[in-house]
C-alpha cells in the first residue's frame, strides 16, 4: 500500500503536480527548488574559497604530523634501548627475618610444604598457610601489599 502511494507521488512529482518527491518530505513541508543563476554566481567564489581554506588547513595539519613523525623516527634511534641491554639489578639484601627463617614458611615457621611464591612480594610460603592467610586478610603477611589467590605461583624445585 505504502509503495503504491510512493509510486503515485513520484509520478505526480515528475509530471509537475507535486512539490516534493517523497511523501515524508511533503508532510514535513520540504520542497526542492532551483536557485536563480545570479545567486549561484555569487555563491561559487565563496564556496571555492571555503573549500580551498579547508584543504590548506588539512594539508598543513598532515604536514606538521609528518614532520613530527620524521623527527621522532630519526631521534628514536639514539634514544631507543633494548630491555635486554639494561643491567640486571642486584638482588635485595636478606632481612633479619629472612636470615633467621631461611627455608621455612614465614607464617607457620616450619619447613615449607608445597612451596608457593606470592608474586606481589616475592616471599615463599607453604601453600596451605598462604592460601588461608590471603582468604582471611587479602594481603601479604610480610609486606602488607594487597594480594589475592591469583597472585600465587607454585614453585617446582629439583631439590626434593
Amino acid at each position: 500500500m505504502w509503495e503504491g502511494y510512493v509510486l503515485i507521488n513520484y509520478i505526480n512529482y515528475m509530471s509537475g503536480r507535486a512539490v516534493s518527491h517523497s511523501p515524508l518530505l511533503r508532510l514535513a513541508g520540504v520542497t526542492l527548488q532551483y536557485t536563480a543563476e545570479e545567486e549561484q554566481e555569487h555563491k561559487f567564489p565563496l564556496l571555492s574559497a571555503k573549500c580551498l581554506s579547508y584543504m590548506l588547513t588539512r594539508a598543513l595539519e598532515c604536514g606538521a604530523f609528518f614532520l613530527q613523525f620524521l623527527q621522532w623516527w630519526h631521534s628514536g634511534d639514539k634514544l631507543r634501548t633494548s630491555l635486554t641491554a639494561l643491567p640486571i639489578p642486584s638482588p635485595p639484601e636478606k632481612t633479619d627475618r629472612g636470615k633467621q627463617h631461611g627455608g621455612k614458611c614465614p607464617i607457620c615457621l616450619q619447613n615449607r610444604k608445597i612451596e608457593t611464591v606470592l608474586a606481589v612480594s616475592g616471599y615463599v610460603f607453604c601453600y596451605r598457610c598462604i592460601v588461608q592467610y590471603i582468604q582471611e586478610n587479602r594481603q601479604c603477611p610480610i609486606t602488607k601489599y594487597p594480594a589475592d589467590l591469583g597472585d600465587l605461583i607454585r614453585v617446582y624445585s629439583t631439590e626434593s
